[in-house]
């Protein structure tokens, strides 16, 4: 009907706007029928398009022929076209205001693989029921009727809400092990709900301008009363109808602000709880009871080789064992009171800062103010000189927020550890000493709880700055938030760890293993693709810290932030210091047929598999053992490798962890029992040579 109304006007008229609105409606039509004929996510799009082009052209129309007539001066531009231009403008209000606000949306599943099932009303909802809420009447109207809803009766879950959605949208930006990054959480959060945030900046400038324009509106209201229609521009009907629609505009912009915001509350808890019982399946987590003779150990100095023959590269630091009993006590265990703590008190401090952009809005408030002449100035003054008072009180607030959040991570962990043990309690009699242990943790937590009260009650009444108390919280706990889950699952390493061979049975009948314990302060790591040698002398750790490595010592966590790493997904091989030798034949033993030189196997191959199979035997310079043999590789060892020597059973349990599969190869002093020429021939031949290229060497000497 619109294009046969341009054609009419361009045909009668001939001007050049009637050329431009039959081109603008040939568009629409293309879109019309795109929309229609096309598929899902082209009819989206195209019908959006569409009401977006139909919209702008019936604001150009409102600018030129609708305004004039709300004043006094002024008249219609396209007047001459008398009753087309009006059959236009109806036409253009109902295609592209009316129609868009009460249509319909298309609903287009996030996984177009995974069939769409039951959508929620909130997805297909037109923009008018989106913006009244009238899209939960059905809902409102059944409970009203029912004494009470039962799971089935209400609204499904949204694709967009599903746990698993959110995952795949938000984890590759806040997991560090998926983006190998260290953002701040707030950044991450920031780029997972920008759309979000971005919305909600929106509403926050149109309830604002709708706010100010309400007096303003009444002011200009009583000016036309007091001047009557002497000076007027505009009719005094336009201010009448702006005092109804700026509250209302006002009312959705806030309320559609504040479901945006509960709405993003709702998803970060579920994704950071998520998050963090992600992480805490990939730690090792043990509780264990402290030692009181602990001898602390120093980790030894590690060494990397980058290249084959290049030069040493990195060396660490020596982790002394020098840590006091009192900064051990308060460290051991309390992860398990930390993953406690952030999935509720540190997530709910996170959460409580989602309305961190309703702060803009007072500076909105603040320009406008100055409408009002020089009596803002007055108390622009007041804010100036109690301007330093917020920040020492904010300051001190934040302070006392990080010494309250740490005494809520021991009094959890406490709590926690005495559940575990309750029937060990109960039998010992331990009942008043665990009670006054918690009392002293909860007098503790209460203090500064107390204090942190005071101090936003202070806040409150020396300035309105809800948020800044929000920051304050939302300052510490995401930071504990980013240190627990910042190591990375490539690493190979440890992080402020503490390891003991006993898990605290006191009739241990070994006193080295009661009193020994491997301490390593902050961060020891291996380099991936290369040569790390562990070097010291004679009872410093070396072999301990290749078993806690591989996980089998005790661990116990120094601090929040401990953990160790060693990533599995490529095979690990180790080679115990002492042979661990089984009765079978030789080519059974290592694997990957690197032995099969029998000459029934050896027809199979070709002349370079030969040569290459030859090559790799004399890395391990078993060439000259296999030749000592009558039957080759085909010999039997024996039971613990009784018919070979010590050498020879060392140099097979090296082939046995070099001829496999795995990345990673934890060598412990294999090099031992071999004399300076061969122990030579293997580091230069096998150690640095191809068969180890982009494979991590973890070697004690």
């Amino acid at each position: 009907m619109l294009l046969g109304i341009s054609i009419v006007a361009l045909v009668k008229e001939g001007h050049r706007n009637d050329l431009y609105l039959f081109l603008t409606c040939v568009y629409t039509v293309v879109l019309a029928l795109t929309s229609t004929l096309g598929r899902s996510r082209t009819i989206d799009i195209a019908s959006n398009h569409l009401a977006l082009v139909l919209f702008v052209t019936f604001a150009v129309y409102a600018c030129r022929d609708l305004w004039p007539l709300a004043t006094f001066t002024e008249s219609p531009v396209d007047i001459n076209e008398g009753t087309l231009l009006w059959a236009k403008i109806s036409l253009l209000g109902l295609t592209g205001v009316v129609i868009p606000l009460v249509k319909p949306r298309v609903h287009i599943p996030i996984d177009s693989s995974q069939p769409a099932g039951i959508s929620n009303e909130e997805q297909t909802a037109s923009i008018l029921s989106l913006a009244l809420y009238s899209f939960l009447d059905p809902v409102i109207y059944l409970a009203n009727r029912l004494a009470g809803l039962s799971y089935d009766q209400f609204p499904p879950l949204a694709d967009y809400d599903d746990a698993h959605n959110l995952a795949n949208k938000s984890f590759p930006i806040l997991d560090p092990l998926l983006n190998h990054q260290k953002n701040h959480i707030f950044w991450g959060l920031m780029r997972v709900y920008r759309y979000e945030f971005a919305s909600q900046a929106l509403l926050m400038v149109i309830q604002v301008l709708a706010d100010i324009s309400t007096p303003v509106t009444l002011n200009e209201l009583i000016k036309y009363i007091e001047r009557s229609d002497e000076t007027a521009s505009v009719r005094p009907w336009v201010w009448i109808i702006a005092l109804f629609l700026a509250p209302a505009i006002s009312s959705v912009a806030l309320h559609w602000r504040e479901y945006l915001g509960t709405r993003t509350l709702v998803r970060t808890e579920g994704i950071i709880t998520q998050l963090v019982f992600e992480h805490a399946l990939r730690v090792r987590m043990k509780t264990e009871s402290d030692h009181g003779g602990t001898t602390a150990v120093p980790t030894p100095d590690t060494a990397s080789l980058a290249g084959t023959d290049g030069p040493e590269t990195a060396k660490s630091a020596p982790a002394s064992g020098n840590t006091s009993p009192e900064s051990q006590t308060s460290s051991d265990g309390e992860l398990t009171g930390k993953i406690t703590t952030l999935v509720t008190a540190d997530l709910g401090n996170i959460t409580d800062a989602r309305n961190f952009l309703s702060l803009g809005g007072s500076q909105f408030d603040f320009t406008g103010g100055f409408a009002h002449a020089y009596c803002t100035f007055v108390g622009l003054v007041v804010m100036l000189v109690g301007l330093p008072l917020p920040g020492y009180v904010a300051r001190s607030l934040n302070t006392v927020q990080e010494e309250k959040m740490k005494k809520i991570d021991a009094r959890v962990q406490t709590v926690t550890e005495t559940l575990s043990a309750l029937r060990m309690i109960k039998l010992f009699g331990w009942e008043n000493k665990i009670k006054d242990q918690l009392q002293v943790k909860r007098e503790e937590e209460l203090f500064w709880s107390r204090k942190a009260r005071v101090l936003e009650i202070v806040n409150g009444n020396v300035a309105q700055t809800e948020l800044l108390d929000a920051f304050s919280d939302h300052e510490v706990s995401p930071g504990q938030a980013i240190e627990y889950i910042d190591f990375e699952r490539d690493t190979i390493g440890f992080r402020d760890a503490r390891f003991t061979w006993s898990g605290g049975n006191a009739g241990d009948s070994i006193p080295s293993k009661q009193q020994f314990s491997l301490n390593i302060e902050g961060d020891l790591r291996f380099q991936r693709g290369g040569l790390n040698m562990i070097v010291g002398p004679t009872g410093s750790g070396k072999t301990s810290l290749l078993m806690a490595l591989l996980g089998e010592m005790h661990f116990d966590p120094l601090t929040p932030r401990s953990a160790f790493n060693l990533p599995r997904e490529g095979g690990v091989a180790y080679a115990a210091q002492e042979s661990w030798v089984q009765n079978e034949t030789i080519k059974v033993k290592v694997p990957r047929g690197i032995w099969f030189l029998a000459d029934n196997f050896a027809r199979k191959m070709s002349s370079s598999e030969q040569h290459m199979t030859k090559r790799d035997t004399r890395k391990c310079a078993l060439e000259r053992d296999l030749d000592l043999f009558d039957a080759g590789d085909a010999t039997e060892v024996g039971e613990k490798g009784l018919t070979l020597s010590g050498g020879q059973k060392a140099r097979l349990t090296l082939a046995r962890a070099v001829y496999s599969n795995a990345d990673i190869l934890l060598l412990d002093d294999v090099l031992a029992a071999l004399d300076v020429h061969t122990s030579k021939w293997i580091a230069d031949k096998c150690f640095t040579g191809s068969l180890m290229k982009d494979r991590t060497i973890i070697l004690v000497v």
